[in-house]
């Protein structure tokens, strides 16, 4: 994650969560559907860095369709102007690992959501909510080894979810995290009882049904404490992704 946005341990985030969900982490028997070796193998080409600035900076994001690609609004902007960083300054890396990309491609454009306001300080649960920016790719990568994902609502409390992320300290591949739960999703964040680092903002948060289908149902878009243990927050991208493709296919 970019790391001006770690700092939400806020007194005034901690309060509105705290308040705002309202529940302790499960402490119940929880399902759990993880994904094996082969479908972990599966996904990791469709995951990949968004790298910022020639490197300087990156995110996780990853494939909704051969062209698009979706991660954390957040990283789009530059933490010290304010300002979103142009699109040439952004390069996906698909299912990259030890170096080498399985497809690497420039951006053609980009949108955050259409209430995203980066500047939003003081409604840090409003920005999580918000999180969300599709990426057009300037080239389509080669559907075979990648595939894009499907996106679906929130899975129910205590639902097993898996992570795949770049992660400060492990760029040279992606960090496959499997023993995170779902520990609550209100006013439209989804808690995750998982610990994050820098680099894992837009990292995809997968759910794998009982019938072996898995999807993908947010992204993570910060950090936080909930009741003493360390969690993840993201946004629902359900019902954001169809305003937004119309938003991205609206811009020249």
């Amino acid at each position: 994650m970019r790391s001006w946005f770690f700092k939400t341990y806020s007194w005034m985030l901690m309060r509105c969560l705290i308040c705002c969900i309202g529940l302790p982490l499960p402490s119940h028997a929880w399902e759990s559907h993880l994904l094996s070796q082969k479908e972990i193998a599966t996904l990791l080409p469709s995951v990949g860095r968004l790298s910022i600035d020639q490197g300087d900076g990156f995110c996780t994001a990853s494939l909704v369709s051969d062209k698009i690609i979706v991660t954390a609004a957040h990283c789009l902007f530059d933490s010290a102007t304010g300002q979103p960083f142009s699109a040439e300054k952004l390069r996906f890396q698909a299912g990259w690992s030890a170096g080498k990309a399985y497809f690497t491609t420039a951006i053609k454009r980009a949108v955050t959501h259409p209430d995203y306001q980066f500047e939003d300080m003081f409604f840090e649960t409003r920005r999580i909510r918000n999180d969300i920016a599709l990426l057009e790719l300037k080239e389509a990568v080669p559907i075979g080894a990648a595939m894009p994902f499907k996106v679906d609502d929130f899975p129910a409390l205590g639902a097993a979810l898996a992570l795949v992320s770049y992660q400060r300290g492990e760029s040279d591949g992606p960090h496959i995290q499997q023993n995170c739960r779902a520990a609550g999703d209100q006013i439209g964040i989804l808690v995750l009882a998982c610990e994050v680092t820098f680099g894992s903002s837009g990292a995809p948060v997968f759910y794998k049904y009982p019938d072996g289908r898995f999807t993908m149902v947010s992204l993570i878009s910060a950090k936080a404490q909930l009741n003493g243990q360390d969690v993840a927050l993201g946004p629902a991208l359900q019902p954001a992704l169809a305003r937004m493709y119309a938003r991205l296919y609206a811009r020249p």
